[in-house]
Formats: C-alpha cells, structure tokens, sequence
C-alpha cells in the first residue's frame, strides 16, 4: 500500500430546470374569474334547489271535460195497490198541467129550423139534404085519415122555431131517423103523441114515451 491516496472533492450536479412561463393573466384578472365562478356555483345552486314547476294534470281535466253533466231528476210516486216511483226530469215535472180540451161538439146533433114539412113525421131541416124522420112515433100517411091534421100540427109546433135533432138511426129509406127538441126543450114527437097528431111506435122506442 505504498501509493498514495487521492481524495477528489464530490460536486453535486445542478438540476435543470426549464424556464418558467410568465403569467398569462394578471392579479385581478384571476380575481374576476374566480368571482364569475362563485356566482355561477351560487345561481346554479339556487336554480337547483328551486322547487320543479308543476304540470296541470291535463288527462284529469279532458276526463272531467268528457263526462257528462248529471240530470237532475224528480222522483214522483204513484199510489195505488202498489207504489211505484216513476223518475221523470225535473223540466216535465214541474210543468203546468195542460188546460183540459172544451168536449167536442156531437157529430150526431143537428141544429137548425125546419125548411120544408112533408107530412106529420117527416121534414126536411135547413142545411140537411137528407129527410129526418121523427124517432118512435108515427103519423097517418098522406091520404090516410088524419093526415093533414097531423102535418098541419108539425107545421105550426116547429114555425119559427130552432131545432136540436139527435141521430139515432138510419131507416131503410135512408133518412136520418132523430129524436128532435124544440129551442125550449120540448121533445117534438112527445108533443105529437100529447095532441093526438101520431102515436108512439113502442117497437122503435121501447115505451119511452110512456107506450
């Protein structure tokens, strides 16, 4: 080991480092970016917890569109052996009640004077065509004995006078066969019977005249 030794100093090598970049934004420009990014944090987190708008519940309302309105209705009860309710809208239950129709005029009546005289039953009344022959009784015929007596008889009774004449029957000369009264309500072939003038026919009247 004779040599001598020789000790060589360590120098720890400088790292390289690049050159730092400048700053591309000053001071108070970090300062403004930074206040952008809190308010929008802050409006994000209010739009956020902001509570979600409601839709109308459309469905709801086209269901309820579509049903029908509810008829109001009256219930009337009928009585008798057993009470029925009869369920009628309300508009025909409080109605007025229609005025009950005036009786229709007798087709069978026939009113009016007497045109012409035939004999002591039989004559002819204005306005008819058809001859009307007295109900349940009867005259002498023309010639017969009797007979102008008892046509002179109906010619005074029904001078001047108004007729109501009921049909009761057509006889097979087709004339109207009718029980007829005088405007004073005497029956014509009543007072026929009472004078003498005819007689009651009880076949025809069935003694309605006292036979």
């Amino acid at each position: 080991m004779g040599g001598s030794v020789k000790y060589q100093t360590f120098k720890p090598r400088r790292r390289a480092f690049a050159a730092r970049p400048r700053a591309m934004f000053s001071a108070g420009t970090w300062a403004m970016g930074l206040g952008g990014i809190a308010f929008g944090g802050a409006v994000a987190t209010g739009w956020l917890s902001a509570p979600a708008p409601q839709t109308p519940p459309v469905v709801a309302a086209v269901e309820t569109l579509a049903q029908p309105a509810p008829m109001e209705t009256a219930v009337l009860i009928i009585e008798g052996p057993a009470s029925v309710p009869a369920a009628l809208p309300v508009s025909a239950a409080i109605e007025t009640p229609a005025e009950p129709e005036a009786p229709l005029a007798n087709e069978r009546i026939l009113n009016g004077a007497a045109a012409r005289i035939v004999d002591g039953d039989t004559f002819y009344l204005e306005g008819v065509e058809t001859r009307l022959r007295l109900w349940g009784v009867n005259a002498p015929e023309k010639n017969a004995p009797g007979a102008a007596e008892a046509t002179e008889a109906l010619t005074n009774l029904l001078k001047g006078r108004t007729l109501a004449c009921e049909e009761m029957d057509r006889d097979r000369y087709a004339r109207i066969v009718a029980r007829c009264t005088l405007d004073d309500g005497r029956d014509i072939a009543r007072v026929l019977i009472d004078i003498g003038a005819a007689v009651e026919m009880t076949r025809y009247s069935g003694g309605y005249y006292g036979g």
